[in-house]
């Protein structure tokens, strides 16, 4: 897990890369530990996964369903939406190396977060799955999805991003700008279920 911490006026940001559930010798056990822990600990949660979501992401990301079971309920009831409101991230799905326009079933192009509630979070009837009823109800305070363009095509620039900034594509420098300044908008210091932390 790696970590990096801004200072910022009001409040520190502390990044927590999880490096997730494709890291190597991650389980199943380990890597759920770590998303509730981050979960908990975390005002933004930002999930990110490559290109359109495909029915792999969307197994991967049914531990956020067995996770909203148990952390919803509090000394065995149901926690309020409030509580949730105040307590539960921010949750920003980041799809990399986008390339394919998202649409609705007749063609028509969607925003990203439009697709990941109509096509990705709901069923053929548009009827949110259980999943989909899972992440609305353990992310109430927005759940979102943002999509970046591949970096570049050259793959000498893709292998070292860091030290071939110059040469990034000018689509992908505007799309992380608008992603950025769209995370910056929400944060805000963690709250605690009963005040701040």
């Amino acid at each position: 897990m790696a970590t990096t911490v801004l200072e910022c006026q009001e409040f520190a940001i502390v990044f927590l890369d999880t490096e997730g559930f494709d890291a190597v010798g991650a389980s199943e056990t380990m890597a759920m530990s770590l998303l509730t822990l981050t979960t908990l600990l975390s005002s933004f949660l930002i999930y990110n996964s490559k290109k359109v979501p495909t029915k792999v992401d969307l197994d991967k990301i049914r531990c956020f369903s067995q996770l909203s079971t148990s952390l919803l309920t509090e000394c065995g009831e149901l926690m309020s939406m409030d509580v949730r409101k105040a307590f539960f991230p921010h949750f920003l799905w980041l799809l990399r190396d986008v390339s394919l326009k998202m649409t609705d079933r007749e063609g028509k192009e969607l925003a990203p977060t439009e697709f990941l509630h109509t096509r990705v979070l709901a069923s053929e009837s548009g009827e949110l799955t259980d999943l989909g009823k899972s992440l609305v109800g353990l992310f109430p305070s927005s759940l979102e999805c943002a999509t970046i363009p591949l970096p570049s095509i050259n793959p000498r620039v893709l292998r070292d991003l860091f030290n071939h900034q110059e040469k990034l594509s000018g689509r992908f420098n505007d799309k992380i700008n608008i992603v950025t300044q769209q995370i910056l908008q929400k944060l805000a210091p963690k709250k605690a279920v009963d005040g701040l932390l």
